[in-house]
């Protein structure tokens, strides 16, 4: 174990310096550093407490843990809100990250912590935390996609698009660039993902186990197909060392996240600041406050964020007091913690910044520069390109003018070096020379160029770069506006000019032919305008040589930063412009605010951020700033309405107060839908409706309100019991004295009765039709009927080999009113002596005068075995003994159309049938299918019906 953990850091390539006698792994893939930092970890917790190895081990382990976090804390809010680490380690393009990768870091670092080792959760929980973002920020970014193989995190480099460019700002931006890589959870990166919710679960982090539990059933119950060990379950089971349970299930304490960096009580640097902090435990959102005063936001007015680090710019540089409050909310409540720095002071001057004296000299071995001058104060840079021996890394020193001098920045990965030194000339000098001498006590050529600047505050940021081909490139973000970047490089494959990339000045450059080497310096043509800005020191040509590249920030003296005041504005009700109560932000300088959303704007309701950018009228002196507060915006309330639900009515009352009646306590105006003196048709809960205007229209919002009412037909008497007989249309009862299975309907939209009937005609196989009668009116007592159009022919249905309504017939009606129209539904039964039985659905649509008939369906199959189960002397075999045959129809209240019938199905059981469909619309689509089998074989069992069925009645009604 101890052998492949000093083999990890033996094999990580120290060419970028990083890597040292501390072990630092960094320059790996990035799941090679986790699985390197597990070894090494589980490595140096094995070992006895006495072995020297142990704690060799342990060092290497607690300073990646040091180096992760202090990765992660450098990261700026500004330019990386999402706060996404390990850009330009694909090989797919710098601006994708895989977060399947940095599961394996970010568990080696969980793994480590559980060893007993401290450090390391700054840098875990920023993996951790983006990884949630993925699960929570549905729609910008589906949750569907949280496990996607690469994530797009920013825009390639304009001018070299194989590295990284600048991050996106939206999560909506990152699922655009992301589309095509997408995963499903199961088989690929769900089990990853599951361990990053974890750590989420057990932080306490909003949102963090309703994402666990979205995600559960891709990989621990939906069965996949397991290659490792054959068949199809879980992924889990599938991948089981992937199974890895919560340590803990103890309810972690509520705790307020606390400043991380920079340590409280430091003194600061500068103007601006990236403030970092913990997540704390259970804690939703977080804001952060800075001011001159315990408590004050004079100086900068975060707004509530999920982020766990803030840029804060304009920070005071004259030295004094500055506070910073850090609130959690947590526990449906705001707890906060303050701090205490001390404010940069380097604002005692303010000059011109600009360069000065540039001198250079080249040539072999040891090398001094012309005499130079300064002024008081002013900064003096060397650059230095190098060759050297082949194969060891060179190294200089710089000296002169009785001035100390300060590494900034060193490269070199490849033969050679390139170096950037600087020093401060407190008091004016003249006359002076500054040498480069090697280090490593060898003679090579080399070129030495020196630049001294006035104004300026001293190196800012610093960065370098180093390859053996490709177009030479260094990439640093400024900490300061108005900064000039400056590079220094050596090529030692040959003398060959340098192409300058676009917007870049040529300072210097050394074309030494007797060795082959080139080296140069040059800059950014004009200062950079804003601090954060990531910019690029590169070169075009020649892209097939070696090199080395350093680059650094000459900052200036930072300009005062005004003091912005902006009380916290009280909130607002929906509706009120925005103006001087809310946007009354006030300087200590002369200058101009600029709003943002201007005045006049209207909110919606909720949380607002405001903004106001100060530019000062003294900009010599002051730079322009920019704060914000916050303002909630508030819905206006809305009036209760009290509407009793109203009494039915008859056909024919128009509506009127009775009706239309809603009240309220807050003046205004009703409108009712449909109108006062509407007449509605006759139907059964039909809805009411009112729309409320107040005429407080900046207090209150508009209110509406429903209610039911039912219309029935035209009232009548009930009339005495009336026998129906023989003297309308038809013969009501057959020759045999059967009953005549007639069914009595009222259709209350038309307002008249319906009677449909089998009548003795049936017993001939001529007459194979359900027939009609409608009343001239509702009253049955004075009512005359007239016969109608029949149904169509049932024929022989579903391949009965004689279907009439003789023998066993039977008979079933339901009616039922949709938007105002009167329908039925029939089914119908025959068994003719010694045939089979077949079974007929038909749907019709009343009127007050006609009735139109839909087409025959078939709810069961043709019964062979009907001739013996029914009364006493029916059938062909003259054996039946069982009760009559009998058809029952009802309609429930959603619509569907159920059927109750002996001689249903196949066999001689009982069966309840529903049809597939509801019954809701003028059109309705046959619910009861045609019992065709997939075959194409018709009249067969319920089996292929699209009806449903159950028959488990079986054996006998």
């Amino acid at each position: 174990m101890a052998f492949w953990a000093n083999y990890a850091m033996a094999r990580t390539y120290p060419g970028d310096g990083i890597r040292s006698s501390q072990g630092i792994l960094e320059y790996n893939e990035v799941r090679g550093y986790g699985w390197a930092l597990r070894n090494i970890a589980d490595a140096a917790a094995y070992y006895p407490e006495s072995s020297p190895l142990r704690a060799y081990l342990a060092q290497k382990v607690v300073s990646n843990l040091a180096y992760l976090d202090a990765y992660a804390e450098t990261q700026n809010p500004a330019t990386n809100p999402f706060q996404i680490l390990w850009i330009n380690k694909r090989p797919d393009g710098g601006q994708y990250i895989s977060l399947w990768e940095q599961t394996y870091l970010a568990y080696a670092i969980d793994h480590a912590n559980a060893q007993g080792f401290a450090g390391g959760s700054v840098h875990r929980n920023a993996i951790a935390r983006f990884h949630l973002k993925l699960f929570t920020s549905d729609p910008d970014y589906p949750r569907t996609e949280a496990g996607a193989y690469l994530i797009a995190v920013g825009t390639p480099n304009a001018s070299n698009p194989g590295v990284f460019g600048s991050f996106y700002t939206s999560m909506s931006q990152i699922w655009s660039a992301t589309q095509g890589q997408e995963r499903p959870f199961g088989g690929f990166y769900g089990p990853e993902a599951r361990m990053n919710l974890m750590y989420a679960i057990q932080q306490g982090w909003p949102g963090a186990q309703a994402a666990y539990d979205f995600l559960w059933p891709y990989i621990a119950t939906t069965p996949i197909g397991c290659v490792s060990l054959g068949g199809t379950m879980p992924d889990l089971a599938c991948r089981a060392g992937w199974a890895l349970d919560f340590s803990s299930t103890t309810t972690p304490t509520p705790a307020a996240a606390e400043i991380v960096s920079p340590p409280p009580g430091s003194t600061l640097t500068s103007a601006n600041q990236i403030f970092n902090w913990t997540s704390g435990v259970g804690v939703s959102t977080y804001q952060l406050t800075v001011g001159t005063s315990q408590g004050a936001n004079d100086i900068y007015s975060g707004p509530a964020v999920a982020d766990l680090a803030a840029f804060v710019t304009g920070l005071p540089t004259t030295g004094g007091t500055v506070w910073v409050r850090l609130s959690s909310f947590l526990n449906e409540g705001w707890h906060f913690v303050d701090y205490q720095y001390t404010a940069a002071d380097t604002t005692s001057v303010v000059g011109t910044f600009a360069v000065g004296n540039v001198v250079a000299d080249d040539g072999y071995a040891v090398r001094t520069t012309p005499p130079l001058s300064t002024s008081a104060g002013d900064l003096v840079v060397a650059l230095v390109g190098s060759s050297g021996p082949d194969g060891s890394p060179e190294t200089m020193t710089v000296s002169g003018g009785g001035l100390t001098w300060t590494l900034a920045t060193r490269v070199n990965g490849q033969n050679g070096v390139s170096e950037i030194w600087s020093a401060r000339s407190a008091t004016a000098l003249s006359g002076f020379t500054v040498t480069s001498t090697p280090a490593l006590g060898t003679s090579p050529y080399q070129s030495l160029t020196v630049i001294t600047f006035s104004g300026a505050a001293g190196i800012g940021a610093a960065g370098g770069a180093s390859a053996a081909g490709g177009a030479p490139s260094v990439s640093l973000t400024t900490t300061r506006a108005g900064s000039l970047v400056y590079g220094v490089g050596n090529d030692w494959n040959g003398a060959v000019p340098r192409t300058v990339a676009g917007n870049q000045t040529k300072v210097h450059e050394f074309l030494n032919t007797v060795s082959g080497d080139t080296f140069w310096v040059q800059a950014l043509t004009s200062p950079v305008p804003l601090a954060g800005s990531a910019v690029q020191v590169s070169d075009t040509a020649p892209t097939d040589h070696v090199w080395n590249f350093a680059a650094v920030e000459i900052a200036p003296v930072a300009k005062a930063t005004p003091t912005i005041t902006w009380p916290l504005p009280a909130a607002i009700m929906t509706g009120t412009p925005l103006g001087s109560a809310q946007l009354n932000a006030a300087a200590n300088v002369a200058g101009t605010f600029g709003y943002t959303p201007p005045s006049g704007t209207v909110l919606p309701p909720g949380s607002h951020t405001l903004s106001t950018t100060f530019t000062p009228g003294d900009a010599n002196n002051y730079v322009s700033t920019t704060t914000t507060v916050d303002i909630v915006v508030l819905e206006k309330p809305t009036p209760t309405l009290a509407w009793p639900i109203p009494a039915d009515i008859v056909y024919g009352t128009p509506l009127g107060p009775n009706q239309l009646n809603a009240t309220t306590d807050v003046p205004g105006t009703f409108v009712y839908d449909p109108p006062a003196g509407t007449v509605l048709p006759v139907g059964l809960v039909q809805t009411l409706s009112v729309t409320f205007t107040p005429t407080d229209t900046a207090t209150y919002s508009t209110a509406t309100r429903s209610v039911p009412i039912t219309v029935w037909p035209e009232p009548f008497v009930d009339p005495p019991p009336v026998k129906i007989g023989t003297g309308v249309g038809g013969t009501w009862v057959d020759a045999t004295g059967h009953s005549a299975q007639s069914h009595l309907v009222f259709a209350p939209n038309a307002g008249v009765w319906w009677l449909f009937t089998l009548t003795s005609a049936h017993d001939s196989l001529n007459d194979r039709n359900v027939h009609a009668y409608v009343s001239s009116g509702p009253n049955l007592a004075t009512a005359t009927w007239t016969e109608k159009t029949a149904s169509p022919n049932l024929a022989n249905a579903g391949g009965a080999t004689s279907s009439v309504f003789a023998g066993g017939r039977s008979l079933g009606v339901a009616p039922i009113s949709i938007g105002g129209v009167d329908y039925v539904h029939v089914f119908a039964s025959a068994a003719f002596d010694g045939q089979a039985s077949s079974n007929g659905h038909i749907r019709a649509q009343l009127g007050a005068s006609t009735i139109t008939w839909g087409a025959w369906n078939n709810p069961g199959s043709p019964n062979v075995a009907s001739q013996w189960q029914g009364p006493s002397g029916t059938g062909g075999s003259g054996a039946a003994s069982h009760t009559p045959w009998g058809n029952s129809v009802g309609i429930s209240t959603g619509g569907f159309i159920h059927h109750f019938s002996t001689t249903m199905d196949q066999e001689v059981d009982c069966a309840v049938g529903r049809s597939a469909n509801a019954d809701t619309t003028a059109t309705w689509t046959n619910g009861f299918g045609t019992n065709t089998s997939p075959t194409g074989n018709t009249g067969t069992s319920p089996t292929w019906t699209t009806a449903v069925i159950d028959k488990t009645m079986t054996f006998e009604c």
